[in-house]
């Protein structure tokens, strides 16, 4: 509403708040990062939003497109809920089987963002492996369509895992070892997959080479 706006921009100008039932003002220091679905210029040619707030929020705009649009996001969003969600529900789950991983990424996500995190909160819940499976997505998650091109899959799928080998490495300040425990995988197979990624000659020194490495 309208009086509302009012307030929050003599907040934003005047830096103060007057509580409920008092009179005395109250400084705060506070950023607003503000976030909506709608058109605002369209808003204010209708008289719906105050012109003088949208100029005192509009300092840096950022256009976010819906997740549908950005597919190649996908797979991070869904490795990040997955850690929250399996530190939640205490669960040791790896990761996505690539079936799984090519249906969200194949997902429309009317819902954007918040519907993939509903998703794999779900298929953390009833997931009871070590990986989620297709089985565990939701049916209209499955029969999604029109399918991706399997190209575009594997791409996107092969950016995905080089980021988590990364971060992973990163994380375990460059021990690969460690870096092979946390991701569920052997250092010989960690070893490959750094060199299919380009990162072997980046992240390991002379005397961690893949010579003596065990399965």
């Amino acid at each position: 509403p309208l009086s509302v706006q009012a307030k929050l921009l003599r907040v934003l100008e005047n830096k103060t708040i007057r509580r409920l039932g008092e009179n005395r003002e109250i400084p705060v220091d506070v950023r607003i990062i503000a976030a909506t679905n709608r058109d605002l210029q369209d808003a204010l040619r209708r008289g719906e939003f105050r012109e003088d707030l949208y100029y005192r929020l509009n300092v840096v705009t950022i256009h976010l497109p819906p997740l549908r649009a950005r597919r190649e996001d996908i797979p991070l969003l869904a490795h990040h809920f997955l850690r929250q969600f399996c530190q939640r529900d205490q669960k040791a789950i790896l990761g996505f089987s690539e079936a799984a991983m090519a249906a969200l990424i194949n997902y429309a996500f009317p819902g954007n963002v918040r519907e993939l995190r509903h998703i794999i909160e779900q298929a953390v819940a009833l997931s009871a492996g070590q990986w989620i499976t297709l089985a565990d997505l939701p049916a209209h998650v499955r029969i999604a369509t029109p399918a991706p091109e399997e190209r575009e899959i594997e791409t996107v799928l092969n950016q995905v895992e080089r980021d988590l080998i990364l971060q992973a490495i990163q994380r375990n300040e460059g021990h690969l070892e460690r870096t092979a425990r946390d991701l569920g995988m052997s250092r010989v197979t960690l070893w490959r997959k750094m060199k299919k990624y380009g990162l072997a000659k980046r992240f390991a020194p002379q005397s961690d080479s893949p010579e003596g490495a065990s399965s």
